[in-house]
């Protein structure tokens, strides 16, 4: 008979209710949040309309490229094949997964856009995106916007490096950084897709709950009691619950999610504003850059082209950026 350790008990038992209490955290802010959301669309933004075309054209342009990817993805497409299925069957029935899938992530992304688009028109005026009027000024202000926000993100990831390094701080390990997608005809264009899809979703959600925040509540001390609220609950996606992770583990994680939350808040307010846009192309260039310098840091490997591919494509979207803005102002 297996006698389970009793410290082993309480350990268990004490991740479970950690578990428990910070995803309760998290549903009663969506659900709070949520709540806020639909009441302002429907007593502030209604007379104002909704902007729900740039919302439509993202979510089709992401369906299309999520048509390609799962082409590129063909080799892959029997590997977890049951056996005990018919060929055919396990066929009609992935493609069929795969499209109901791709319809509803399409579909997610639509709504969301359309969202924090509607929700920072009516606050800052047509400034979620370059194209329209006074395009020059706005590519020309994005690129500066960008690039700072990119300094500010790998900046206070170098912070987080340095005081774990200079103080020893605790930190949970998981294993080496892999970028996903490996199994792919070609991986850099899934990973800039996935990208795409992060960038989109984390741009728009954190544009809604700034906004919720900012404008919704008024009061200086409740609105800081949400933040650090939101900093506890968001913890986990920085040392997961079921990780095994210790308590200093975790207080460490809660440290950084406030730091980040409380940066992100200001730069909301005070950088990046109504510019959707450059919250959605921050976010996908660092990821591109991020994965491309990790498989250059494996050296001379097969993937060393797919780090360069990476680098490269967010360097295109810089120069064409610079381009579009000197071709408006030729214009």
């Amino acid at each position: 008979m297996v006698r389970i350790p009793e410290e082993w008990r309480r350990h268990e038992l004490e991740r479970g209710l950690r578990g428990v209490v910070l995803n309760l955290l998290l549903v009663a802010l969506l659900i709070a949040g949520g709540a806020l959301v639909f009441t302002g669309l429907k007593r502030r933004l209604k007379p104002r309309g909704i902007h729900w075309r740039s919302g439509v054209f993202i979510g089709v342009a992401v369906l299309i490229l999520g048509v390609f990817n799962e082409v590129n993805g063909w080799g892959s497409f029997y590997l977890n094949y049951p056996t005990t299925v018919s060929v055919n069957s396990y066929a009609v029935m992935k493609l069929l997964a795969t499209g109901a899938e791709l319809l509803l992530m399409s579909l997610f992304i639509t709504i969301v856009v359309i969202t924090a688009d509607t929700i920072l028109n009516a606050r800052y005026g047509r400034q979620s995106w370059f194209w329209g009027s006074d395009m020059r000024s706005k590519l020309e202000n994005g690129i500066i916007l960008i690039l700072g926000t990119l300094g500010i993100g790998f900046g206070l990831v170098w912070f987080f490096n340095y005081l774990e390094l200079s103080f020893n701080l605790p930190v949970h390990s998981y294993g080496l950084q892999i970028p996903s997608n490996l199994e792919m005809y070609y991986p850099w264009f899934s990973l800039f897709y996935d990208g795409l899809l992060d960038g989109l979703i984390v741009a728009s959600l954190t544009a809604i709950a700034f906004s919720i925040i900012d404008v919704g509540i008024r009061s200086v001390i409740l609105r800081s009691a949400v933040l650090i609220v939101l900093s506890v609950a968001c913890a986990r996606f920085i040392v997961p619950i079921y990780g095994n992770a210790s308590n200093g583990e975790l207080l460490w994680s809660m440290v950084q999610t406030s730091m980040i939350i409380t940066t992100g808040y200001m730069v909301m307010k005070y950088w990046i504003k109504g510019r959707l846009w450059v919250l959605i192309v921050s976010w996908l260039m660092a990821g591109l850059i991020h994965n491309g310098l990790l498989f250059l840091d494996w050296g001379d490997t097969p993937y060393m082209l797919q780090g360069w591919w990476l680098l490269i494509m967010a360097a295109i979207m810089t120069g064409g950026m610079f381009v579009g803005a000197i071709r408006a102002k030729v214009r």
